[in-house]
């Protein structure tokens, strides 16, 4: 019988653009404990869910999401694009899923410009953003 482990959230209320055009960053962090001594640990996995607003300016903006265990990269999106300038508020849902490692794990929910270099690219990620992991037990 699968049962929870840990859960850990964030959830960010912000008004007006989080990110605007770039590299791409880091938006926030949650972790989860794993405890070494629970023997559910050893049979566990953490899934990690993810919304947040886009707005897009211009046309064929892409984005990419990536989730970051430390330095790990567990999660990597395919490009997402958004064709509608001036009315494109979206909003990105991501699902991921890690193996459970014992310990404190520290996730990173980061986003990606992938044509940033594009001088009439004009995209932002808006709040609110949640960022959550479930660590469970199987």
């Amino acid at each position: 019988m699968a049962s929870i482990i840990d859960y850990g959230s964030t959830f960010l209320t912000v008004d007006g653009p989080v990110l605007a055009v770039g590299v791409g960053q880091g938006i926030t962090t949650t972790s989860v404990f794993l405890d070494p001594a629970n023997p559910a640990t050893y049979r566990s996995r953490v899934e990690l869910k993810a919304s947040f607003g886009v707005d897009s300016f211009s046309f064929t903006d892409d984005i990419r999401v990536d989730i970051y265990r430390g330095a790990t990269k567990v999660y990597s999106s395919p490009l997402n694009r958004f064709f509608e300038p001036g009315n494109n508020l979206q909003i990105v849902n991501v699902l991921a899923v890690d193996g459970g490692l014992p310990g404190t794990q520290i996730y990173t929910l980061g986003v990606l410009f992938a044509n940033s270099n594009n001088p009439g690219s004009l995209i932002q990620v808006k709040g609110p953003i949640t960022f959550t992991a479930t660590a469970i037990g199987l």
